[in-house]
């Protein structure tokens, strides 16, 4: 019997049959597979820590995002190893890692590139406002609630803490007294003081017989002023509303809808006096202000530069009103206050130097007392020392007796 001779193309026996239509990786995909779940599973878990941190709605659209997009990459690797007909991912886990590192190496380099020869364009320290406030879709900034912190200002370093509302005061109660609240900027907050040195304080002192609240927020102008009087006024229901305004800046706050170097604020136009409308609301939010809400993400300077071209591309346009609306917005607070049978009276910072604001004052009839002391620390913005406060308490004191003598009933 002769041998079985070997057929060309004839398959041999006991071995199986090449599937052709089944193609073999060279290197098995199971390890991308498995390097891209690992890298979800770590994804989801850094997502929950900063949607823990960061709980805000835009965090969360983000968030959802990437990990969809992670999860189309995990689904099509978990397609490539279990090696379906139409899908073959030929790559090396050596090539992987050799383009990862890559990658890294020259995002590495220019970010020493952008630290050596940009530093003084992407260093900037985070600002008071990034500090101290958090972004408000309606007044461009509001104080963070119920919290307490440390702030060095230009003199003193000082003890920050907002309340359940965000002011830096007392808790609001409910014990049949009248409500008084003083509105203002940073010389209501109480800049470079503690908040027992304040006028506030000081003047809930000499008069026990009101519940004196503070709701001043630093940067702000007469507009966000307004807007916050509006907010409020039904919670706290004053029968007494005082403004402090600030001479230094308030009439060029009132006419811009971008402060402090970056940050967007609402802002009032005059269409045909007495009418006014309100823009920029929700107010953009700033590259300054997407900073300070992401600081992990955009602690690195190549982060840095590619937020700052896109707030270029996107921001809105400085705008300057060439009409001031400062005057009508003082008439618009008092026919508000009025108009609730509560009382509106007025402070002014320096008004010594603006002496078009005070002859506007007395001809509209709106009560108010000028606030020009000596007793303020030098340097930025010149804010009063705790002399200066006792100084404006007791001047708002003679304000309030004037006024009772003068027929109201305080």
């Amino acid at each position: 019997m002769q041998p079985n001779k070997k057929v060309a193309g004839a398959p041999i026996q006991g071995a199986p049959v090449e599937e052709s239509l089944m193609p073999t990786p060279s290197v098995p995909t199971y390890r991308l597979k498995k390097l891209i779940t690992i890298g979800f599973i770590l994804a989801v878990i850094l997502s929950v820590v900063v949607a823990i941190l960061r709980p805000f709605l835009r965090t969360f659209i983000f968030l959802s995002c990437a990990l969809g997009i992670l999860a189309i990459v995990a689904g099509i690797a978990s397609l490539a190893s279990n090696k379906l007909k139409w899908i073959s991912i030929r790559i090396s886990t050596r090539k992987l890692m050799l383009l990862g590192f890559s990658l890294l190496f020259a995002l590495g380099l220019v970010e020493a590139g952008l630290r050596i020869f940009c530093a003084k364009k992407f260093s900037h320290p985070p600002e008071e406002l990034s500090l101290l406030y958090d972004y408000d879709e309606t007044l461009g900034w509001t104080p963070p609630k119920n919290t307490t912190r440390l702030y060095k200002g230009a003199n003193r370093t000082i003890t920050v803490t907002h309340n359940s509302d965000g002011f830096r005061g007392p808790e609001p109660i409910e014990n049949g007294k009248p409500n008084v609240i003083f509105l203002g900027d940073s010389f209501v907050w109480g800049y470079d003081v503690e908040a027992s040195e304040r006028f506030t304080e000081k003047f809930q002192a000499k008069h026990p017989e009101w519940n004196v609240y503070n709701v001043g927020v630093c940067g702000y102008g007469t507009d966000q002023e307004y807007l916050l009087l509006q907010e409020v006024f039904e919670k706290y229901k004053p029968y007494m509303v005082i403004l402090i305004f600030c001479t230094d800046n308030d009439v060029e706050d009132n006419s811009l809808n971008m402060r402090y170097g970056g940050f967007y604020k609402p802002y009032y136009s005059i269409e045909a006096a007495p009418n006014m409308k309100l823009n920029g609301v929700p107010v953009p939010r700033s590259e300054k202000v997407l900073r300070s809400e992401y600081p992990m993400l955009f602690g690195p300077y190549v982060t840095r530069a590619l937020l700052r071209a896109y707030c270029k591309k996107t921001a809105p346009a400085l705008v300057k009103q060439e009409r001031n609306p400062t005057t009508l917005l003082l008439q618009y607070m008092r026919n508000l206050v009025f108009s609730k049978g509560a009382f509106f009276a007025m402070g002014v910072q320096d008004g010594s130097r603006f002496p078009e604001l005070m002859d506007f004052l007395r001809r509209c009839g709106i009560t108010h007392v000028e606030l020009t002391t000596a007793e303020k620390y030098p340097g930025l913005g010149g804010h009063w020392t705790p002399e200066g406060h006792t100084f404006v308490c007791n001047q708002i004191d003679l304000l309030l007796q004037a006024a009772k003598e003068a027929g109201y009933k305080l």
